[in-house]
């Protein structure tokens, strides 16, 4: 088509392959425009700008889900504490530490208390694993399956405390897909 002042413009519509939103239309674009570029002989580095956008697009709209390892203090606390417990649960020994503690808790209170810990680490790594299953199945871009396996070994490891850092990144997906535009929303 034609403007008034004389320049020509023409409409161009395009087919994407896949559409996971605008970053994949912008990643598409990218695509084309390197392929012009080396089509013509000139250099695919002109096309940054297009792969800045795609990066604050992406920026903006996924969560970062890498594993964020809890700190050496608290890693140390938990193994001290599991196998203090543990020690306490199963070993009827004559050590007078051992004595002092059951005046005030029985050996088999422990057992129970163990038993009940190992069971909700495990519900939580079960938990941990299905919601990265479903991040992994709606967000194949924000987790793989080792970054899937990470987490479930540290929410059955650490339990709340890898737990806490996980709900957090999911409580920040859930915030940005409520803030992001809806097409036929103004």
């Amino acid at each position: 088509t034609s403007s008034t002042d004389g320049s020509a413009t023409e409409d161009m519509q395009f087919a994407v392959r896949g559409f996971d939103g605008t970053s994949s239309v912008v990643r598409e674009l990218g695509d084309l425009a390197t392929e012009a570029m080396c089509a013509i002989s000139q250099n695919p580095s002109s096309v940054s700008q297009l792969s800045r956008a795609q990066h604050a697009l992406d920026a903006r709209v996924l969560v970062d889900f890498a594993y964020v390892q809890p700190s050496i203090l608290v890693m140390s606390l938990v193994a001290i504490g599991m196998s203090a417990l543990a020690m306490l649960a199963v070993s009827s020994s004559s050590h007078p530490l051992l004595k002092f503690v059951h005046m005030f808790v029985s050996q088999s209170t422990c057992y129970y208390v163990l038993v009940g810990v190992i069971i909700v680490h495990f519900l939580e790594a079960c938990v941990v694993c299905a919601v990265c299953q479903l991040v992994k199945t709606f967000q194949p871009r924000q987790m793989d399956t080792r970054t899937q396996v990470q987490w479930t070994v540290g929410g059955a490891l650490f339990g709340l405390f890898c737990l806490h850092a996980f709900a957090s990144k999911i409580m920040r997906q859930f915030a940005l897909a409520e803030s992001m535009q809806r097409p036929g929303q103004t």
